[in-house]
């Protein structure tokens, strides 16, 4: 499904997918929450995935206050972790083909938030990001 942006389908509207991602990544429409899955046709593939709420990165700087980590390390780490997701983001509309379409969507890299892990339904955590 779509992380955020307007919800159009480049199909219905025959826009070619670069200004499908173009015209949701702008300031009008783009989302206040940058760490987001994202896929440019309404209910098909994404080509972003890796996707942390508020909430995760909460727990996170919970976990990493908890072992010391000051709060303009914090704060540095998210900043990093959304000026790297919206590089990616703008580089997306540059590629020849979108991710979802050459089959493989792009992992969102969020690894430069310390603690912050995934937990599936089964209970297993993966660090992984």
């Amino acid at each position: 499904g779509r992380g955020g942006g307007r919800g159009g389908n480049n199909k219905e509207s025959n826009q070619p997918w670069y200004d499908v991602i173009r015209t949701d990544r702008s300031v009008q429409e783009r989302p206040m929450w940058n760490l987001t899955c994202y896929g440019h046709v309404r209910e098909g593939a994404n080509d972003v995935v890796g996707d942390v709420s508020p909430e995760e990165v909460r727990y996170a700087n919970m976990l990493s206050s908890e072992q010391g980590i000051g709060v303009q390390g914090l704060r540095d780490e998210f900043r990093t972790a959304n000026r790297q997701r919206v590089d990616l983001f703008q580089g997306l509309s540059r590629g020849k083909q979108a991710p979802s379409q050459m089959g493989k969507p792009v992992q969102g890299a969020l690894s430069c938030i310390r603690n912050l892990v995934w937990i599936d339904d089964a209970g297993t955590i993966d660090s992984g990001f």
